[in-house]
């Protein structure tokens, strides 16, 4: 392994769902929990510390999407995506192996508490990126356990009507 060989670990924190996936000896491993966000924060530290056990000693970064800030148990989106990301920093990994997803791309841990709004609901946006990159002229639908989004994706990338819940 070279000094800049890095291993990801994808996270999706949904409000009725978590997801992890990664390559370990060069199988893609997914995993899923239930995890009722809306029951309370200790849901999901209890699934994040079932998550840690699976991890291999391999992953140098973790990229996280979320849409478990919408469950009502949190004051608004931006509170409840500042309390997953802390309780992701303490239960999971460091803050400088852990990056959030946003509609401005990856951002560290500072910068993510920073720009709550945009790391709130891009999931979509990851998953649809992704498919760009390999497809012309399709369309993606994404149906999650708590919302749904059906998207268009072109010969110059994702089509963008809007970036939030409401707008799309």
């Amino acid at each position: 392994m070279t000094e800049s060989y890095c291993q990801f670990a994808g996270w999706d924190i949904g409000g009725a769902h978590v997801k992890l996936a990664f390559v370990k000896d060069g199988q893609l491993i997914i995993r899923q929990w239930d995890c009722p966000l809306w029951k309370g924060m200790e849901e999901l530290i209890s699934v994040f510390k079932l998550a840690v056990n699976e991890i291999p000693n391999t992953i140098t970064k973790h990229n996280v999407t979320m849409t478990g800030e919408l469950v009502d148990i949190f004051a608004s989106h931006d509170d409840g995506v500042e309390k997953i990301i802390l309780a992701f920093i303490e239960y999971v990994t460091n803050q400088e192996k852990a990056r959030f997803f946003s509609s401005k791309g990856l951002l560290t841990l500072e910068q993510a508490l920073n720009n709550k709004e945009c790391v709130a609901s891009a999931n979509w946006i990851a998953s649809s990126q992704l498919l760009a990159m390999n497809m012309k002229n399709t369309v993606f639908v994404d149906i999650g356990s708590t919302t749904t989004d059906v998207l268009h994706i072109n010969e110059n990338g994702l089509v963008r009507n809007g970036m939030t819940d409401f707008d799309r």
